[in-house]
């Protein structure tokens, strides 16, 4: 029997998700036994600050429950609430961030882009104000060092949150 095409997909998706929980994780400065263990202690930190109902008052913050919060996250990177972990995510990639690298680019982006609505990565979510992340891409990448810090952030009705490292 053969497989398909999505089976094979799936089966190298379980493959890189065992290799990733196989061995130590290092992440904000702490050391873990495995990606698990790295989401379970955030997780559980984020179950404290949920408790905070100062927190809670944060614009954006969303309606849901805290165990809804706390199923769609993966702390510290990604919290399906405005993210307490931000600060200390900037700051320990500040810290490993090369001494010469500049602060900021000074120079406009100045150049056309035009890019297709053909692509499979503007493909795969529909709505119908999206632009296609390979021109965005460019833009990241003129005003972003290596090393660097992007944070994509939605308006206040779609709360969410995501930093990353370029």
């Amino acid at each position: 029997m053969t497989s398909t095409k999505a089976q094979d997909q799936q089966g190298t998706l379980e493959l890189q998700q065992s290799k990733k929980d196989a061995g130590p994780v290092e992440c904000l400065g702490l050391t873990f036994e495995n990606d698990e263990a790295r989401r379970e202690h955030f997780l559980g930190l984020l179950k404290e600050k949920l408790q905070d109902p100062e927190f809670r008052k944060t614009p954006g913050f969303p309606q849901g429950s805290n165990e809804a919060i706390l199923r769609m996250s993966d702390p510290p990177y990604y919290t399906a609430c405005p993210n307490p972990f931000l600060e200390q995510i900037v700051e320990s990639w500040n810290e490993q961030r090369p001494e010469s690298s500049p602060d900021r680019v000074t120079e406009p982006f100045c150049s056309d882009v035009e890019e297709g609505k053909g692509g499979r990565l503007y493909k795969a979510h529909t709505y119908h104000t999206k632009v296609p992340p390979e021109g965005i891409a460019k833009y990241i990448l003129h005003y972003t060092q290596p090393g660097g810090i992007y944070q994509q952030s939605c308006p206040p009705v779609m709360p969410c949150e995501a930093t990353y490292r370029i």
